[in-house]
């Protein structure tokens, strides 16, 4: 056997590989005397077939398939003893496989393609540097908003023909018929009853049309705009069809069938039993604070999650790490060739950006994993599952000790796709609960339309890359 690499770029390069036929004669006579004593030939007795019949059948197969293997095998061990760190698998570029012959065994020649990144460090993890984590304040306006909310809630809806100005929250119960812009019907096109409340609509010249229609009375709209929602999901989501949103018009006439408006129930001890039955909760003051700590935990939940992302992003910023772009570029392009129904076929310098930051993400989970000893347990894994389920079916963590979700649990476990993501998931939720551990946080009191910001801000880095 001979091998030796040609350096590409920078962290790519090519492996060539010549195998001889004493580099693999045993390993291919071992594999036809295998097969002799599994296939069922017809003539012969089973697991009694001559390895010669097995050579004149299935020799090319085998000895093809052997010497790929081989290969491969060759390739990897000869990377781990330059210390490279490979990405992905080496792709085969060039082989002479074309002219095997399993009586005539001769030397056969590879070239792989490998990109491989070099060691790196991640200086969050070492230096003082922190990182904030918020605290949203749930002050009276918020208090006061959802509490106006649940009192709609839980009221009864009052049918109305027309109003003198809606309120936000107001039901419109419409039918939409697709109409040209000529507000001309389209023949065969959509025709469906729909429900909205009132601030779904954004465009000020709907608006107006809106504001002065009353039950039974019609307007046409440029409903796409009238919402501000792509097409796509106007014809999927609210009118639930499969027509090609691009065969959709955007005009439809929208005829009222009348308006809802929930009446407030009292604020008094009826209502704080229906919301709180375990409380005995007797006046209104007991009732915000015992609301204000419920809204105050969702608030925490949600900027634990933020905390996790934010770590992840900080990480990403300030680890550097080179990676073959080449390299990455040639895999997308494989995994489209794979994978004949994927819906991003074009390879984007956003695409590669995003792939390359996945990559890196997943290199520094695993340089954490591997300097930490971070192991992941059965239990681990179970817990990992256990809140994907609750997390799928909406269940709150008061459900996490059901009995019918360990079962569950148990079953899911079972099936390889499942266990898989669990084990992904158990591993994540090791190193943000190491990260958060590691990392000093510095904490930061915002409001809520302050988070909506940053959040955005920060999912809009995601979306640039790193």
């Amino acid at each position: 056997m001979n091998i030796s690499f040609e350096q590409g770029e920078k962290l790519d390069g090519y492996i060539q590989l010549e195998l001889q036929p004493d580099d693999y004669v045993n390993d291919f006579k071992k594999e036809l005397n295998k097969y002799s004593k599994q296939v069922d030939i017809k003539g012969f007795r089973k697991g009694k077939v001559p390895s010669g019949v097995i050579k004149k059948m299935y020799g090319k197969q085998i000895l093809s398939e052997q010497l790929l293997n081989l290969a491969s095998e060759k390739v990897m061990d000869y990377s781990k003893e330059q210390n490279w760190n490979i990405i992905g698998k080496p792709f085969l570029e060039e082989h002479n496989l074309e002219s095997l012959d399993p009586n005539n065994l001769q030397g056969h020649n590879f070239k792989f393609y490998i990109g491989y990144f070099e060691d790196f460090e991640a200086p969050l993890l070492k230096d003082d540097k922190s990182v904030p984590h918020y605290k949203i304040q749930v002050d009276d306006e918020i208090l006061n908003k959802e509490i106006e909310r649940i009192r709609k809630q839980n009221g009864e809806a009052k049918e109305l023909k027309e109003v003198d100005s809606y309120l936000s929250d107001d039901i419109l119960d419409f039918e939409a018929e697709e109409v040209t812009e000529k507000e001309e019907a389209v023949e065969g096109g959509i025709k469906e009853n729909a429900r909205l409340t009132y601030d779904f609509f954004k465009d000020e010249e709907s608006l107006k049309k809106i504001n002065k229609l009353k039950a039974g009375e019609s307007i046409v709209i440029d409903f796409p705009k009238a919402i501000d929602k792509p097409k796509e999901d106007i014809v999927k989501n609210l009118f639930q069809t499969e027509k090609p949103a691009e065969e959709v018009s955007q005009f439809f006439k929208i005829t009222l069938n009348k308006i809802e408006r929930k009446e407030a129930v009292p604020l008094d001890k009826t209502l704080f039993d229906k919301l709180f039955p375990d409380k005995n909760i007797e006046t209104e003051e007991d009732f915000r604070k015992q609301l204000t700590e419920d809204i105050q935990r969702v608030y925490d939940n949600e900027t634990k999650k933020f905390r996790s992302l934010n770590l992840q992003l900080e990480l990403l910023k300030t680890t550097d790490i080179p990676l073959p772009e080449k390299f990455i570029e040639k895999y997308l392009q494989q995994m489209n060739k794979e994978n004949e129904d994927a819906q991003e076929t074009e390879i984007t310098e956003e695409r590669i950006k995003n792939e390359l930051s996945g990559i890196k993400w997943e290199l520094i989970k695993g340089k954490i994993l591997k300097e930490n000893e971070l192991n992941v347990t059965e239990e681990d894994v179970k817990f990992a599952a256990k809140s994907g389920l609750l997390q799928s079916m909406n269940l709150p963590e008061s459900y996490a000790d059901a009995p019918f979700l360990d079962e569950w649990v148990e079953k899911s476990l079972k099936e390889e796709q499942s266990r898989k993501k669990a084990i992904e998931d158990a591993m994540n939720f090791k190193i943000m609960d190491f990260l958060q551990n590691k990392i000093k946080v510095e904490e930061k009191e915002v409001t809520s339309k302050q988070f909506e910001e940053i959040s955005k801000n920060l999912n809009d880095e995601f979306q640039r890359g790193f």
